[in-house]
């Protein structure tokens, strides 16, 4: 038996430039919540099982399948392949009936790059050659945690063991492109065929237990060969999402702290990310952003799962308020010093907004001051100061800047 939920009436009131909810799922776990789609169907995790539409805005229906939930779900012509906690799953029927495929690749997330697909989960990477009927583990890469991963036709990009690897469609082995990162990943993202981003927040290491935590991003262009640093304002990406030649992402402080307002959840990006712009009206800020939160789209509209509600925003009026709004990002930045390690001398470089007066101290891991490099006040710019530590100990060090109100701190290693 079919059973249908009205779950929520669209406004039709105009509402130019700004978000509209359409459906709201009310006592499910929003931290559950993922928004899916194949040629015909959305389908949304709820917490309490899986609902599908062909128009989030009008009815959605439950479904019976032989699992509660989705964990990935893409499509290849008119297959779609869904990893589950009990599997992979196949249906050839846009999501209407299912078969196991294989029972033993749990909770993966999974990525198509051209006609192959890739399964990333918590004891290794998988590959298949087939449109997701069989799987063969990728032994090349070392057993780990690949818990995020993105492709396009010209590749996959993966994370496992604080590594970001690379493989060409093309191509039978994986390139490590980034590595060294102290990086508890929130996003990544692969676009353009040659664009990645990479977002998280620093994390203790077993022998700094104190080290403080820092949230940046990095993109390149070029596969890795170069690296440059966006959004380094103590946010990290959650819902990266690509489409139409825009970059789309839902900000937020470390550990799911809250915005103040509505005013900076959803953001917009047309260069690859290194300048956002607001997109927020209408939607409320909420005292709980989960890792959970998921973009998609048809033809005419962006769509958002935001935490118990599914809300939407025409792709006119996204160009509209893209035009319009002032840019949010960049604003003061600390970058990482280069190099690092280093001996004895090192760069370190730092953006201002607007004039303040600044500090760049040293200290030890035990938070004893080792040097001031800069006590001044300082127009907006980019800056860059050398610091000689010729006279210093190896070790592990950290510099902090401070400007204004806004703090900074990160790590550099002397090594002698």
């Amino acid at each position: 038996m079919k059973y249908y939920y009205l779950l929520y009436f669209l406004f039709f009131s105009v509402s130019t430039g700004q978000w509209i909810k359409v459906a709201q799922f009310e006592g499910n776990a929003p931290q559950s919540w993922k928004l899916f789609r194949t040629n015909e169907y959305f389908f949304v995790n709820t917490g309490k099982g899986i609902l599908r539409t062909h128009d989030p805005v009008t009815i959605w229906d439950t479904v019976s399948l032989p699992f509660q939930n989705f964990s990935s779900l893409v499509t290849m012509g008119q297959r779609s392949i869904a990893s589950t906690p009990r599997g992979m799953f196949l249906s050839n029927d846009q999501g209407i009936t299912w078969t196991a495929a294989d029972t033993t690749i749990l909770h993966a997330h999974v990525a198509t790059s051209g006609p192959l697909l890739f399964a990333g989960t918590q004891n290794g990477m998988f590959m298949s050659k087939d449109s997701g009927a069989s799987w063969n583990k990728e032994v090349v890469l070392p057993d780990g945690d690949y818990n995020f991963i993105s492709g396009t036709p010209s590749g996959v990009v993966t994370n496992g063991g604080g590594k970001l690897h690379y493989r060409p469609a093309n191509g039978e082995s994986w390139n490590i492109i980034h590595s060294g990162w102290w990086f508890e990943v929130s996003s990544l993202l692969f676009f353009q065929d040659t664009n990645i981003i990479i977002s998280g927040c620093e994390v203790s290491s077993p022998d700094v237990p104190t080290y403080p935590l820092h949230c940046y991003s990095l993109l390149t262009t070029n596969f890795g060969t170069a690296w440059e640093q966006i959004l380094d304002n103590g946010k990290q990406i959650l819902g990266l999402y690509y489409v139409s030649d825009l970059l789309f992402a839902v900000l937020t402080p470390y550990h799911a702290v809250p915005p103040s307002d509505s005013s900076e959840v959803v953001f917009v990006s047309s260069d690859q990310g290194r300048h956002w712009r607001n997109i927020s009206k209408n939607l409320p800020a909420d005292t709980t952003i989960h890792s959970s939160v998921s973009f998609s789209h048809d033809s005419n509209f962006l769509y958002l799962a935001y935490n118990d509600n599914i809300w939407r925003l025409s792709f006119s009026d996204v160009l509209m308020r893209a035009e319009q709004d002032d840019v949010v990002f960049p604003r003061s930045m600390l970058l990482q010093n280069y190099p690092n390690p280093f001996n004895p001398t090192t760069v370190i470089k730092y953006q201002l907004p607007v004039t303040s007066t600044v500090t760049l101290k040293i200290f030890d891991l035990l938070g004893r001051e080792v040097a001031t490099l800069v006590n001044e006040q300082k127009r907006p710019g980019s800056y860059e100061v050398t610091w000689d530590a010729k006279h210093i100990s190896s070790g592990v060090y950290f510099y902090r800047l401070q400007a204004g109100d806004f703090v900074q701190t990160r790590r550099l290693v002397l090594q002698k």
